[in-house]
């Protein structure tokens, strides 16, 4: 759905669509949603948060996949999976330093983070409430078409 749509469209979503959208979102455009999120006269903290959790989940640049990282762990020598760590040690202390505003408040809500990953009800093969068309729009590429005609 991003590929095609510009930001004030993503923006315009309710918090809860534009949170389940973000995985889909490109890097690139999420930064661009973050500071027109942050720079809106009524921001919308727990779409900030949530952008910021899906910055914070890209793949740095040059960085392994835990795949590669785990086939690259095998082929090390015991000193050189040691140094390895303590490099990695370092590059996330100096992440820390570099970006101290995009830290999660330690009393955030643990509730909340419970709440955004239940999976909606609209998005279950058998919900038939109302949906949106960006639901539906999901719906049509994520669940099998019935196999069976149901009855009320």
């Amino acid at each position: 759905m991003t590929e095609h749509h510009d930001l004030e469209e993503i923006r315009n979503l309710p918090s809860a669509e534009l949170i389940e959208l973000l995985p889909a979102v490109e890097p690139g455009k999420l930064a661009a949603l973050r500071e027109a999120e942050a720079a809106d006269a009524k921001p919308r903290q727990a779409v900030i948060d949530a952008i910021d959790k899906a910055i914070d989940a890209l793949p740095k640049t040059g960085a392994r996949t835990e795949t590669e990282a785990a086939a690259a762990q095998k082929a090390q020598t015991p000193a050189q999976r040691k140094a390895a760590e303590k490099a990695a040690a370092a590059a996330k202390a100096s992440d820390k330093l570099r970006s101290p505003a995009q830290q999660p408040a330690a009393d955030s809500q643990p509730a909340t983070a419970a709440a955004t990953d239940a999976t909606p009800a609209w998005q279950a093969a058998d919900y038939d409430g109302p949906i949106t068309i960006p639901q539906a729009e999901w719906r049509r590429h994520h669940i099998k078409p019935a196999q069976a005609v149901r009855e009320k």
